[in-house]
Parts: C-alpha cells; structure tokens; sequence
C-alpha cells in the first residue's frame, strides 16, 4: 500500500502521485527497493545504504564489472525507514541521471517506482518496489 504524507492511500497499486495533492507516495515501513539491472538484481532494504560502483569491495562490483565507465563509488541508494528511496551520484566522472535528468553530485534526489536510472553513458537500471512479505 502506498500512502501520501497527506495522508491518501494509492487507489491502484501503480498510482506514483497522490491525486488529492500531487506529492509521490511512498512504501510501506517494510518495503524495499529492487535495482534491476541487465546484469543481474539487487535488493535495497530500509535503512542499508547501497553503493553502486565497481569498487572491489562493494556488493555490486560483480554485477557492474563490464561496465568501464562507471566510477569505483559512482552513486548511492538509500530506503528510509518511511520507505522513500533516494539516490545520490558520489561524485562520478560520466553522471548518474533520473529518468534522462542528470542529478547534482553530493544531493540525495527522491527515487519513485518507475524510474528509470542512467549510470554513466550506458548502464539502464529500473527502480521496482517489493512489499511486506512478498520479497
């Protein structure tokens, strides 16, 4: 269920705006966020920020391995505990984009189910919920 800070529950389940105030729902406390990426998917829980780059130690190197333009600490992925998700480029060389925007390095940006993230010139990574239970 998502729910606006205005308070309105979603009508359908792929309601991204609150029809009484235009602001984006967020998730459920317990919702996570999936990155699908071509590679391969990743999960990001409330409260665990991700690093997405292709640092040796970092969880997702494997998955971004064949893509040489992404930076050791490319960007960030966080889920709230009100279960908002945020991204935030880490200062990267080619960019991190929000549906063809390129965010502003070092500003955590909101993420909405949907949305479609750009790393660098060519790495295509969609944003998907996963609630409750379900996961």
């Amino acid at each position: 269920m998502r729910r606006c800070p205005c308070g309105v529950v979603a009508v359908r389940s792929d309601q991204l705006v609150c029809r009484a105030c235009f602001a984006p729902y967020s998730l459920d406390a317990s919702a996570r966020v999936e990155l699908v990426f071509p590679t391969g998917v990743l999960t990001v829980p409330a409260g665990r920020p991700l690093v997405l780059g292709r640092e040796a130690d970092a969880v997702t190197a494997r998955l971004l391995e064949p893509y040489g333009n992404l930076s050791r600490r490319h960007a960030s992925v966080r889920v709230d505990a009100d279960g908002c998700a945020w991204i935030r480029d880490e200062g990267s060389m080619n960019g991190t984009f929000v549906e063809e925007r390129r965010i502003v390095s070092g500003e955590w940006v909101p993420l909405v189910v949907g949305d479609r993230l750009r790393l660098a010139a060519d790495l295509w990574v969609l944003v998907r919920a996963v609630e409750g239970d379900d996961a």
